[in-house]
Parts: C-alpha cells; structure tokens; sequence
C-alpha cells in the first residue's frame, strides 16, 4: 500500500455509518424546504461560489422548479448498482485509479480505491445506507457520512464532488434540516482544512471520532455565526423576494469566505 492509498473496505462502510448516527446534533429550528434548496445554493459545482445566476436560480427554487445542479446532478434510479455498473444519468463507474493532488474534499494527494474493488465498495454504500431508519438518521451525522464515504470511495470519472453533496442535501431534506447543518460542511475546511486532512485519514483508519467531532464543532460555529443570517433569509423565501435572497445569500457567502480565509470560493 502506497503512503496515499486508503485501506477502504465494507466493514469500515459500516462502522462510520453506526458511530456517525450515535452523534446526536441539536438543531434550533427547522428551515422551509424552499430555503434549503435556495440555502444549497452555496454547495454547487463551484464549491461556496453559487450558480452564474443568482437570482435566476432563486426565482425557479422560489417556482418549485429546482434547475440548478444541486438538485439535477442524481435521480433516485442513479443509485441502482447492478453487476459491476452504476446507472444514473450522465454518471459511470470510472475505469481506472485516480490520484487527487489538488486541495479537494478527499485531501491532498489522495490516490481512491483500486477499480476492482469499486463496485462492490457502492453496493455496500447502498445496501448499509438504506437501512437506517429516517427516525435512527434525523439529527445526527448520517448526512455529512453519506457525503464523505463517497468522496471517499471516489467512483465516478467526474462530479464525484456534486454526486456527494447532492446526496448530503438530499438526505438532510429528508431528515428535516435547520440550515446549520448545510453550513457546517463547508466549514470544516476552515484553518486551510489542516485539521479536516488529519480528520479524514484518521477516518479512513477506521478512528472516526475526529471527523465527527469536526462537524459537531462546524455545527456549532456556524451557529454563532449564521442564526441572524439564516432567519432572515427564510423571511424573505416566505415572502418570495428573490432580490432579498441573492442578498442574503451574498451576506452569508462573504461571512463564510472570511470564515475559512478566502474571498469567497473553494473547490471543495
């Protein structure tokens, strides 16, 4: 095994899952389901940049007509595994190893499983996934797990990222999500992600306390530095005040930018 490559298997799958639904994260209030499509916003294709459109989007998410690649990238059917293929639209296993060298999600330098082992990697994903209850998933870290394994286990030949966050928002709508939770993921890179790259390859050890503990805290500071901000953007999606919202959006995108040291955007 290579100084990069991580020992993934199905039982670490298992085990990250069962300690990430013991966590127990306290969530204040529930955000309206427009608000957090139009609140996931920040999490598309270009990390905390939100689509080209602002107000564009906000409009269609405000029409319940969600356009933006957050909510297009995965269809129920794209999570199928039959034989040694995934099937979902515009996605495919990909077909040999690949090493991330640039600051990503799944840290620096990091070489994903074997594709030989792929495969069976996202059976297992699916199978442990869907059996937890939505009563045993809502309010713990169910969400930020299903994201990281599979980011981890890196399937695919492109949009591993969106696949992962796409999934994440998805299973905190279901769940019923406060916001927070959203912001909490993009702020476990903060401090240039040092201590999410230490979290991750514990992680991928089979040691998840730390990584867990991580989103706890990102939890809690986007907490003492979002209620306001998140109040009064569910004020203005009740009102249907698109201008208000890209504002709003804008307020959070910068405060989260000074948060994590940059000016407004990540490829996370």
């Amino acid at each position: 095994m290579t100084p990069y490559e991580e020992p993934l298997d199905q039982n670490w799958i298992v085990r990250i899952f069962d300690e990430s639904t013991k966590v127990r994260l306290g969530v204040d209030h529930l955000l309206s389901r427009k608000a957090v499509w139009v609140l996931g916003a920040l999490l598309t294709h270009a990390g905390l940049r939100s689509s080209t459109d602002d107000l564009l989007t906000i409009q269609n998410a405000l029409d319940g007509v969600q356009i933006f690649a957050l909510s297009k990238l995965l269809r129920a059917s794209a999570m199928q595994v039959t034989g040694k293929k995934l099937y979902g639209p515009r996605f495919e296993l990909r077909k040999s190893s690949i090493r991330v060298t640039s600051p990503n999600a799944v840290g620096n330098a990091f070489l994903a499983p074997r594709v030989g082992v792929v495969g069976q990697l996202m059976r297992t994903l699916v199978s442990v996934a869907s059996k937890y209850s939505l009563s045993e998933r809502r309010h713990t870290c169910f969400a930020m797990a299903l994201w990281f394994v599979l980011i981890s286990i890196h399937p695919f030949s492109d949009g591993n990222g969106r696949v992962a966050r796409h999934l994440f928002m998805r299973s905190l709508l279901e769940e019923g999500c406060g916001g927070m939770e959203i912001l909490a993921l993009p702020l476990m890179f903060q401090f240039q992600g040092a201590r999410f790259d230490s979290a991750a390859l514990l992680a991928r050890t089979g040691a998840h306390s730390e990584l867990l503990g991580l989103y706890g805290d990102s939890l809690r500071l986007a907490k003492e530095n979002f209620t306001q901000d998140l109040m009064l953007l569910e004020r203005s999606v009740e009102i249907a005040d698109a201008t208000k919202i890209a504002e709003r959006l804008g307020s959070v995108r910068h405060a989260l930018g000074a948060l994590l040291g940059f000016g407004g955007n990540a490829a996370w």
